[in-house]
């Protein structure tokens, strides 16, 4: 049996709550991973990567609607600290996407670009040298 259930969150605990399943997303990806080796390909190592990927695309959903909601939720105009900017530098220094590093600050693409322009800060990857190509 489906069915939908609605739920009511205040935009700063949906904020939380996406920002802690993202976290715990990263998580269970890196003990897939450790779980999942070729080496450990038994039937509990199966089993457990069953559960592990049962387990992630319920989170992806989840992750996916929250983002979904908090996009069509206008956020009144949270002022950007000094935190959040210095956040924004290092996460685009290690090259994540503006819709990325929106969803770590709990923000839009548009609001991540906006400030970026504002502070000069690329949001362009750098192409890595010294490659030989």
């Amino acid at each position: 049996m489906t069915g939908e259930i609605t739920l009511t969150l205040s935009r700063e605990h949906a904020e939380i709550l996406l920002r802690t399943l993202l976290n715990r997303n990263e998580r269970l990806c890196d003990i897939r991973q450790q779980l999942c080796e070729p080496e450990s390909s038994d039937e509990l190592g199966r089993e457990e990567g069953a559960f592990f990927e049962e387990e992630n695309a319920v989170v992806q959903r989840v992750i996916s609607t929250l983002c979904s909601a908090l996009e069509t939720v206008p956020n009144p105009s949270r002022e950007w600290t000094r935190e959040n900017i210095e956040e924004l530098k290092q996460l685009a220094a290690d090259q994540l996407t503006p819709s990325q590093i929106g969803r770590k600050l709990g923000r839009t693409e548009g609001s991540i670009q906006h400030k970026a322009g504002d502070r000069d800060i690329s949001l362009t990857p750098q192409s890595k040298s010294g490659t030989g190509d």
